[in-house]
């Protein structure tokens, strides 16, 4: 019965040791939390210089860095991008991409900065180049609407320079990024009928494409129309015309 009475009471002594720890573990997490919360808003009150604080890029940067080392998935995108674009801070593309890289992986992150990390990869800017994950996260910006990473996936399954060439894949994306408007990809797209790179041979889809990026102010276009117009008849370059002006109502303003 002693016995019984006493392991009784070795286990109640462990129960309360083990809620001891925890409510200590909770307290110091709320406590964490609480903390970076209050950098974040003294950062915040610097980076737009309000609350009655004169603004200082400098001091808002090492908030939102000290706030960023805590795990914090938004502090780390801003002081990610922060050293993006030297704001604040010496300009980091080597300290920029892990902070922004990060705060991705925990859902913060933009279309900017999704590009930041593809190209970083891509590039190999202060990391081993990985043209997979350049890939993976060019894709996610394309998903999220980025026309710039549409034509550059576009660029990048078209020229065989970095992978083994996919020309539909090429024309999927310079055709997603062509109704983004974007004009680099409107002409690339515009190419793709001219030399019938991954899809049919069109001359007059090309010459509605090299108008549509001429509208748009892409250099090349307008010299490329000029030569169209010694390979098509007039009734072909009004229909080109026509179709150029169906086309250009169903893209989106860049």
């Amino acid at each position: 019965m002693l016995t019984e009475f006493s392991i009784i009471n070795n286990n109640r002594r462990k129960l309360l040791i083990l809620l001891i720890a925890v409510s200590v573990l909770f307290t110091q997490h709320a406590f964490a939390n609480n903390s970076v919360k209050i950098m974040k808003e003294k950062a915040r009150k610097y980076y737009w210089g309000i609350g009655g604080v004169t603004q200082d890029y400098e001091k808002a940067f090492n908030l939102y860095l000290a706030a960023a080392n805590t795990g914090d998935p938004e502090a780390q995108f801003i002081a990610g991008a922060m050293y993006n674009v030297g704001k604040g801070v010496e300009k980091n593309i080597q300290k920029s991409f892990p902070l922004l890289r990060d705060a991705a992986k925990q859902g913060t992150s933009t279309v900017d900065s999704e590009m930041a990390i593809a190209q970083a990869y891509l590039l190999g800017a202060g990391i081993p180049r990985d043209i997979d994950m350049a890939i993976d996260w060019y894709s996610r910006a394309a998903e999220n609407g980025s026309s710039e990473a549409q034509n550059e996936l576009g660029f990048i399954y078209s020229s065989g320079r970095y992978i083994q060439e996919d020309l539909e894949k090429a024309v999927y994306y310079f055709k997603q990024a062509a109704y983004n408007g974007h004009p680099v990809a409107q002409y690339n797209l515009g190419v793709t009928y001219y030399t019938g790179m991954g899809q049919d041979f069109d001359l007059q889809k090309a010459y509605a494409w090299f108008e549509i990026a001429n509208v748009n102010g892409h250099e090349s276009a307008e010299k490329s129309i000029e030569e169209l117009k010694f390979e098509l008849t007039s009734a072909e370059i009004e229909e080109a015309r026509q179709l150029a002006k169906t086309i250009y109502p169903k893209i989106k303003d860049k």
